[in-house]
């Protein structure tokens, strides 16, 4: 300070600097603990809800009808007048069309929709999933039978968000793009129980498969007809699989690692399916049935730890009866574990 004043500053401007410097030493020395990186995860759950495949919207005049083309390939044609609401009412105006494409297995993992009837692992030739909802901004008034305005008390109210379904004898036109066509496919409507989605075989769908030509460039697909809305799946049971060929694979989990959040999965090579295997919780150990001796498989692995640190397991397997398969898993960002789900395809 004595400095200061021999340079001849006025004592109300030192004590302006001093107080300066004060409040840049009491800044320097009150530092925010550092918040979590970006990329950690609570829980493995939240990675899958955070990376799951999105949802595409598209707006639809339902009196006329229209076709919808998924950011993936997927095909939707709905008729003219194909839509009604819970009670059968007709609809006309605008309504939104949801449409998730969910075509190979990552986006099956991490979506939480994996090819599973009952319990027996499917060979998925794609899923989707479409939703129909009136979109007018607000409520619809139709007329009754009996009159030619809309009368309040007798009319009948479609309120805007409403889901709405096909009508009776309406069939949707679909297509979805494939790499290799397997005439063993049949068609699936999935229900979802505690979470999980089950799949069973569809009533009443016809369909084919072939080359479609009026695109730009034609590929393979899978082209039927449906009265089905929410989640569909082109999917064939797996050849040796199910039957009496069937034989256990067990897995451990590496020593120390903690196991309250981890989730094993069997990938059948060169097929596209995926199925979990079970336990964990209070064990170690995991085991699934629904594999053959034989058969070349690979374990895929996912676990976060205490931290938010995302690991991962990719373990190619041939598979021995009976045999016991200690895991190695391996710190991984998000992006990683995305980037070999799709190298397995």
């Amino acid at each position: 300070m004595e400095n200061l004043l021999k340079k001849g500053l006025p004592l109300l401007a030192i004590v302006l600097v001093m107080m300066t410097s004060a409040c840049k030493k009491e800044k320097k020395d009150s530092i925010t603990a550092p918040t979590a990186a970006h990329g950690q995860y609570s829980s493995v759950n939240d990675f899958f809800s955070k990376n799951s495949v999105q949802s595409q919207y598209f707006t639809m005049d339902a009196s006329n009808g229209a076709t919808i083309v998924g950011a993936k390939g997927s095909r939707i044609t709905f008729p003219a007048h194909a839509l009604v609401d819970k009670s059968g009412n007709p609809v006309t105006g605008n309504v939104k069309i949801e449409l998730k494409e969910i075509l190979k297995v990552k986006d099956m993992l991490l979506s939480g929709v994996l090819p599973v009837s009952n319990g027996a692992p499917l060979m998925s030739g794609g899923e989707i999933f479409i939703k129909v909802t009136k979109d007018n901004g607000g409520s619809q008034r139709l007329a009754t039978a009996d009159s030619i305005a809309p009368v309040a008390q007798d009319s009948i109210v479609i309120p805007n968000g409403a889901e709405l379904v096909l009508a009776d004898n309406t069939l949707i036109q679909v297509q979805i793009p494939a790499d290799t066509l397997i005439n063993t496919m049949q068609l699936f409507q999935g229900d979802i129980y505690n979470s999980s989605i089950n799949w069973t075989v569809m009533a009443h769908a016809q369909w084919w498969t072939g080359s479609i030509s009026d695109f730009e460039s034609p590929f393979k697909s899978y082209f039927f007809t449906c009265h089905q809305l929410n989640w569909i799946n082109v999917d064939s049971f797996m050849d040796g699989v199910n039957t009496n060929t069937q034989c256990g694979l067990n897995c451990t989990l590496p020593e120390g690692m903690e196991n309250n959040d981890t989730k094993l999965y069997v990938y059948y090579n060169g097929i596209n399916s995926i199925f979990p295997f079970f336990g964990g919780s209070n064990t170690t150990g995991y085991s699934t049935y629904e594999v053959v001796n034989g058969m070349e498989v690979t374990i895929i692995g996912i676990s976060t730890n205490s931290n938010g640190q995302l690991y991962s397991c990719f373990m190619p397997v041939k598979v021995v009866a009976g045999e016991t398969v200690t895991l190695v898993f391996n710190e991984c960002t998000g992006d990683e574990f995305k980037q070999k789900m799709d190298a397995l395809q």
